[in-house]
């Protein structure tokens, strides 16, 4: 059995031209966690999240980073889930899109949030 039989949600990809979502994975987290450090947004200016997670300690980002996507997997359930997918263009991974649901199968509706690093 492989990993996306285990979490279905490995195996999605989503592509247009140079771009490509998919599932972020452990293995991404070293990746991610180095976008966070060199920046997402101008700390000066307007606060695009609730709270200054991309501005902690560079040495505790990793370790938040993965703590962070570790619970989402760990919380997916088909009623009430949180999907994280790197946003790659060319292989590299530029920025993050997230969807949330809460009671999908009665909602039927997502909240989403995204964020690419301040070079893209």
């Amino acid at each position: 059995m492989d990993i996306e039989e285990i979490f279905p949600p490995f195996g999605l990809r989503i592509t247009c031209g140079p771009l490509e979502l998919r599932c972020v994975r452990e293995g991404d987290i070293r990746e991610v966690s180095e976008l966070i450090v060199s920046g997402i947004y101008d700390p000066d200016e307007y606060l695009p999240f609730l709270r200054r997670w991309a501005e902690d300690p560079p040495e505790l980002i990793p370790a938040n980073t993965m703590r962070f996507y570790w619970g989402t997997f760990a919380t997916f359930q088909p009623d009430d889930w949180h999907l994280v997918l790197a946003v790659r263009e060319h292989g590299r991974i530029v920025g993050v899109q997230d969807l949330t649901a809460k009671d999908f199968p009665i909602t039927r509706s997502i909240e989403t949030g995204s964020w690419l690093g301040r070079g893209f």
